[in-house]
């Protein structure tokens, strides 16, 4: 995995316990289409408040960090009204978050000429082997989806495995972040997408390679309830005769 340093000033510096990632992508051309994470991180730059991701992951897996994970800068765009609407506490998440993104187009548009970029139309263009179809009923408002490459994948699972580690945070795949978690809005610890705290966001797609390499991470643990001990009266005389012959059995039975 190739890390390269970009200089970035839109984070804050203040450091926050961290006990959430969320994964989002672009929806920008990436180094497939000629372009790359340059691009993105110059909009950020020039914006007049705090916004970006600890880091961008390009399709070729270069990850491009912008500023330490134990900082922090606004990436989720949350309103206090989404809160309400769930019965939850507000609470800034930005700042107890890690976020990671993936470049890419995200939704695209079948047209004549192929498959394109559904924010840039008739710009960007996706072969049929790049392109992720979730059938009639789509995902989020549209059935297909430029893939994440597998060198992306690559880079962050190792990413993420570095980082569940260093923040103590559960590695375990959760079901549920594809559409609005009400665990990943009360701050629960763990791995989510922008799409567990925004119904209006897309990223990340439910990609199979990208389900498959989270639920290989580690598995979610299985609770079994713990049987009770049922004493039936044979055995509970025997209990109190056993006690009794060592002299226990005066008192704590009465």
């Amino acid at each position: 995995m190739t890390t390269i340093n970009i200089p970035f000033q839109k984070f804050f510096t203040r450091e926050y316990k961290k006990t959430q990632i969320y994964i989002h992508h672009t929806v920008s051309p990436n180094r497939l289409h000629g372009r790359g994470p340059l691009g993105d991180i110059q909009h950020w730059n020039n914006q007049s408040y705090n916004l970006g991701t600890y880091t961008i992951i390009d399709s070729d897996g270069t990850v491009y960090e912008l500023f330490p994970h134990t900082k922090w800068s606004n990436h989720l765009g949350l309103k206090k009204s989404t809160f309400k609407k769930y019965n939850i506490p507000y609470y800034k998440l930005d700042k107890t978050s890690i976020g990671i993104e993936l470049d890419n187009l995200g939704p695209l548009l079948l047209t004549s000429k192929g498959f394109t970029s559904a924010v840039y139309p008739d710009k960007f263009y996706v072969p049929n082997d790049r392109v992720v179809d979730y059938g009639p009923e789509g995902y989020k408002g549209y059935r297909y989806y430029e893939a994440y490459t597998s060198a992306q994948i690559e880079s962050l699972r190792l990413l993420l495995s570095s980082l569940t580690d260093f923040h103590n945070i559960p590695k375990h795949y959760n079901e549920d972040m594809w559409d609005m978690s009400l665990e990943a809005l009360s701050g629960v610890s763990g791995i989510f997408t922008h799409t567990s705290v925004r119904e209006d966001k897309s990223d990340c797609h439910p990609d199979p390679k990208l389900i498959q390499m989270l639920k290989e991470l580690k598995p979610k643990p299985i609770y079994i309830p713990p049987t009770p001990i049922k004493l039936i009266e044979t055995d509970y005389t025997k209990l109190i005769n056993s006690l009794s012959k060592k002299g226990w059995g005066k008192n704590i039975f009465k």
